[in-house]
């Protein structure tokens, strides 16, 4: 009787019906979130929501908060995976927070909990009650449970958006192999495929099968640097009889200048036993480069200006990226970090060195 009423009402004014029950509001308050996401509400700059809208990417809602409140609006006939782009300064830099969710019919409310999400509506709260309990089952140390539960969500969930959703959650970056998510895509139904992201992910695995294997176990592959007319090869270091400790860095990288007195340590305490330990600066200017092995004090050799040969070869989407090769030039481990180098290197060489500096997230191009 309830929608009836409403229909007639609706008909009276002139208002489609569908349009009505296609609504949609998305609303929070980020002053909630000083101290985590933002240090001011002054730092805050807009917040957009980006998704496939009408199958052309882009961002299909921006606005500026007031005094840290935003609101959207609008209407959608179709439930779409999405992310929320809180945009703000961190200290003098631009910098972002990206919150997934699914746009849907109803009322969405931003929560800064658990590093944020957005609540209020079906597929919302099922995909915000399986991320939970991937991240309790991964707090509890259950890293097996949380990964099979990540990837059958995938795979039952692939023909809606939190299918989508789950394939591009945060997750360890061993949990999935190339082979493994580009089957994930193959088997989603043609509108969650249809998702630009989704495509381009397809494109950059399929491209990335597509060169020689570079996996723990793999033989090295080889590639080559032109700079300042002089060739330099992975092979002048890779595949000579020695372990080589390789780091694929920037100067602008963070993270990348955190982990450096590690190597710097390793190249101190085990050189004398044979430890090579060889820079590759990629994603850089030859000069600021440069600059950093000065400022940092870097006594192991570098191959300058080697931008994406290195990374696409192996790969490699996120720096620091630091992988060991066996003396045959094969990879012994790859995306070692902080005392993961200090513990296979005493593995290797049986002697427990000194941890210098905890490791911190890579850094996403």
């Amino acid at each position: 009787m309830k929608k009836l009423i409403i229909a007639v009402f609706a008909f009276v004014l002139g208002i489609p019906v569908q349009a009505q029950e296609n609504n949609y509001t998305i609303s929070g308050d980020l002053s909630a979130c000083v101290g985590s996401i933002v240090k001011k509400l002054s730092n805050i700059g807009s917040v957009e929501i980006v998704n496939d809208a009408n199958h052309k990417a882009g961002i299909r809602q921006t606005c500026i908060p007031k005094k840290g409140k935003f609101q959207f609006s609008g209407n959608t006939n179709q439930k779409m995976y999405s992310e929320l782009v809180i945009h703000y300064l961190h200290g003098k830099d631009s910098a972002h927070a990206n919150i997934q969710f699914i746009l849907e019919p109803g009322d969405m409310v931003y929560s800064p909990e658990d590093g944020g999400c957005i609540k209020g509506t079906p597929l919302n709260e099922k995909f915000n009650g399986i991320m939970s309990e991937i991240h309790q089952f991964m707090k509890e140390g259950k890293n097996d449970d949380a990964y099979q539960k990540l990837c059958s969500t995938i795979v039952s969930q692939g023909f809606n958006p939190i299918g989508v959703a789950a394939l591009f959650a945060e997750r360890p970056a061993d949990w999935i192999s190339s082979e493994q998510e580009l089957n994930f895509i193959n088997i989603m139904n043609t509108a969650m495929k249809s998702d630009f992201r989704v495509q381009k992910r397809k494109e950059e695995l399929e491209k990335m099968l597509a060169v020689p294997s570079t996996k723990v176990g793999d033989k090295f592959v080889d590639f080559a640097v032109e700079y300042e007319g002089k060739t330099t090869r992975l092979s002048d270091y890779v595949g000579k009889g020695q372990y080589v400790l390789v780091d694929f860095w920037a100067s602008w990288c963070t993270p990348c200048r955190a982990e450096i007195p590690n190597l710097i340590s390793a190249y101190n305490n085990y050189r004398d036993k044979g430890l090579v330990v060889l820079g590759i600066a990629a994603w850089d200017k030859p000069e600021e480069t440069k600059k950093a092995i000065a400022e940092d004090f870097i006594p192991y050799p570098q191959i300058l200006n080697s931008q994406k040969i290195g990374t696409d070869l192996y790969s490699i989407y996120g720096i620091p990226h630091i992988i060991l090769f066996g003396p045959d030039g094969t990879i012994v481990a790859r995306n070692l970090r902080g005392q993961q180098v200090a513990e296979k290197l005493a593995e290797i060489y049986g002697k427990q060195v000194e941890y210098t500096v905890e490791g911190v997230s890579n850094e996403n191009d």
